[in-house]
Parts: structure tokens; sequence; C-alpha cells
């Protein structure tokens, strides 16, 4: 059963699809536990050391101080198993911390606005699942409390509104993906965006207005909607994928991925209305979940650029890409965001 919820996933991280849940993905665990390990990178060793025991609180915080103008939040999977782990780090691709290290899925993460939490996805109750983990309490040297905020269903993708309201996510609990709504806390469940196969939510800075994709004819396209739920607008039209799309930090510009014809995906960015598209990578293979940095002048995006999938960053106009990480496997932003 495993091996189906693994198959769901990655139709789900690779572009939602029209499939429905009546697949029971349970399968039987000895622990829902979690070991959290800290993995401090150097130029030349990784030290691996537990958060309670070997670390204090001043060389957490002294470390992860956001040198390169900000802390990155990103999965990681690296031996080829699905078995996704989290990451936190400079923008500056240095003092690299692994946040969870387990035998599940641990993934698409947001941070809280004041980034004393973050919101992921897991699979350790035998299901898809959101959980708060207390980063705070980590940064502090000591344990993090990891609580799961939903029951029903798989949950993915959550979104942490910048305003601390509420977090958006997708769900599969009334059968096709659809983006729900919920304080951050987990409590007041209700559909939000009620279109097939919608999913990828993200905010704008000031709360006011949400993107997500959505299936038409089979594609996904690129859709606005104000925060009340009005004026729900369609960005992009043409026959091929658009999604992972984020809000410049003025939003005045999205950026997303599109699919195109060597069955792979580049970064593209538009203004706020759907207009004036501007390709800015050409790499072969896949260039997917792009964020903007905090003050807007960088982008950093999951690319094979370097001959594996990386993080990789470049300037707003796709100059200068360089590779911020170096890990085996596979390595996917979630979230960019300042002290």
């Amino acid at each position: 059963m495993k091996k189906l919820l693994i198959v769901i996933l990655m139709l789900f991280l690779f572009g939602c699809s029209n499939m429905t849940s009546n697949i029971d993905t349970t399968y039987n665990t000895t622990s829902s536990s979690i070991t959290t390990v800290t993995t401090v990178t150097t130029a030349n060793a990784v030290t691996t050391a537990s958060t309670t025991t070997d670390m204090n609180s001043n060389y957490l915080i002294k470390t992860l101080d956001g040198s390169g103008g900000g802390i990155l939040l990103f999965e990681n999977e690296a031996k080829g198993d699905f078995n996704f782990e989290i990451y936190v780090m400079n923008a500056d691709g240095t003092s690299l911390l692994k946040l969870t290290d387990n035998s599940f899925y641990d993934g698409g993460p947001s941070f809280s606005p004041d980034l004393s939490k973050f919101v992921f996805c897991s699979n350790r109750s035998g299901h898809m699942q959101l959980y708060l983990y207390d980063f705070d309490a980590f940064l502090r040297g000591n344990e993090p409390s990891i609580i799961q905020i939903t029951e029903t269903g798989n949950n993915y993708y959550p979104a942490w509104a910048p305003d601390n309201s509420s977090i958006a996510f997708v769900s599969d609990r009334d059968g096709d993906f659809r983006i729900y709504i919920m304080n951050t806390d987990g409590s007041n469940e209700e559909l939000y965006i009620d279109l097939d196969s919608a999913c990828f939510p993200s905010w704008s800075s000031d709360s006011s207005k949400l993107l997500f994709s959505a299936k038409v004819n089979g594609n996904n396209e690129i859709y606005s909607m104000e925060r009340s739920g009005e004026s729900m607008t369609r960005l992009t039209f043409n026959d091929t994928d658009d999604q992972f799309a984020k809000w410049s930090p003025d939003g005045e510009y999205i950026v997303f991925s599109r699919s195109n014809l060597r069955s792979s995906f580049d970064i593209y960015v538009m203004d706020k209305n759907g207009n004036n598209e501007i390709r800015l990578t050409t790499h072969y293979g896949l260039d997917e979940f792009p964020i903007w940095s905090p003050d807007g002048t960088k982008i950093i995006f999951r690319s094979r650029i370097s001959g594996s999938d990386q993080i990789t960053m470049m300037n707003t106009d796709g100059s200068n890409c360089v590779s911020l990480t170096n890990l085996p496997g596979m390595s996917i932003p979630y979230d960019w965001k300042t002290r």
C-alpha cells in the first residue's frame, strides 16, 4: 500500500491529475515518531548532531543568520525511494540543517510569517496529513513538537498566509483534488476553491489574493482570486501545463513553470494580469517550483542545470544561474523568508 501512496504523491507533485481517492492507501507502521537530527554542512565535511545534546541555542541561531537574504526551507530525497526529508539553510547555501530524518515522506513545508513554526505534509500516519513543526524550539536547542492538524483524506501543499490568518492546502477528501482553507491550528476546515484538480495555492504578500492552478481540457492553467473568493481570473491559455505560480513581493509579477515539447519544464515570468510572458530558462530537464527572494531581486527553483536536481538561484531576468545545493538525489525549494 505504501507504493500506491507514493504513486499518488508523485503524480501530484509533478502535475495534479484527474484522479479520485478511492484507493485505500493505508499501510502498517511500527512507529510514527520522529528523531530530529541536525546536519551542518561545511566546505568539506558534514557533521550530524542531536539538537538536544550536542548543539545549543546560541550556535543554531547564530549559524542560521539569514546570510544571503533570508532562510530557505526545502525538501530533499536522497535515496531514490521518495522518502523526502525537510532541510533549512541560509539563502547563500551556508548552514545546511536537516530537520526531519525518518522512513516517511516529509515535505512541502511552509513557514509561519514569524518563522516560529512551519506546516508540512507527511505520510507518517498512513495517509498524507498536515503537521505543525515548532521551528523556534529547534533553534533554541529543544526537541521540537510536531502536531498533526488534519485527519481527513490526503492533504498536500500547504501555504501559510502572510497575515497569519489561515493555511490554504490541497486535499482529495471529497474525491478529486480541491483547495481548502483552515485556521493555522487546523480548525475550521472548509472547501475554498471547487475547480477540477485545483492545486498549488500561493498567497500574495498582503494575503489579499491567491494564485493556483487547475485543469482545463487536461492541462494545468494558472488562476488568480481575491481572498474573498471573488474575481477568479484565468491568467494562462495554452495547451501545455502552467503551474507552481508565485507572486512577486510587490504583487506586480508572477513567476511560474511551463512544460514544453521536450517533456520538460522552464521558468517564466508574466505581469500580474497574465500579460507579457517572458521565458527565463531554456535548460533541458525540469526547471520547477520557482520562488521569489523576499526583496524581489532573485528567483530560486529546482533545476538539473548542474547535472542533478538541485536548488538553483538566478536573477529575475534569468541571468547568473548558481546552484545552492549539492545534495544526493532531488532537492525542491518551498519557502524563502527573512527573520
